[in-house]
């Protein structure tokens, strides 16, 4: 076996036993489960084959709410500071690949995504910006648009939609702003 191969076997096999069982709540860390409830349960934490968390947005006035935007999962939310977290039914979002989100510093349940045509080019008139005034359960297309994401390039956090806070009237934000 050349040496090249031996020292990925030898990488390999230390990565699985570095991490095989470590993760537990116990220790006061949780690892979120971006892909399915079960395989969160069986031990698996995800991450590979492109899979990202992109943003992350907390509900300022309702800080138990907290959303995260993730790019072959959409949007997962959590309504115990983190402690657990659900993914959310994303019906009307026609993309898979999440990006940016923000939530309403007021309004919990109101909640701006950008989702990229990333590896799926049939539906690319479906990329843009999106708005859920129900938790994310349901999301109407707002702004169909290009969000210039290249995964070759920007596996980052995205921070690129934004609400002015001089705007809130006590009930929710009334201007936003969006950056492609």
């Amino acid at each position: 076996m050349p040496w090249k191969w031996k020292t990925l076997a030898c990488g390999v096999l230390f990565v699985f036993l570095a991490y095989h069982g470590r993760v537990t709540a116990s220790d006061g860390w949780r690892v979120m489960p971006i892909r399915s409830q079960a395989e969160f349960d069986a031990g698996r934490i995800g991450g590979e084959a492109e899979q990202h968390p992109h943003s992350i947005a907390r509900c300022l006035y309702d800080p138990d709410v907290l959303y995260l935007s993730q790019d072959v999962g959409q949007v997962w939310k959590s309504c115990d500071g983190g402690d657990s977290w659900k993914k959310t039914p994303g019906i009307g979002l026609y993309q898979l690949f999440g990006q940016s989100i923000q939530v309403d510093p007021h309004n919990s349940n109101l909640v701006f995504l950008t989702v990229a045509a990333n590896w799926n080019w049939l539906a690319e008139d479906f990329e843009g910006l999106y708005r859920s005034s129900d938790a994310g359960n349901t999301w109407e297309f707002v702004l169909p648009t290009d969000v210039n994401y290249s995964s070759g390039l920007h596996r980052i956090h995205r921070s690129n939609i934004a609400y002015d806070l001089s705007s809130t009237d006590g009930s929710r934000a009334n201007v936003w702003y969006a950056a492609f």
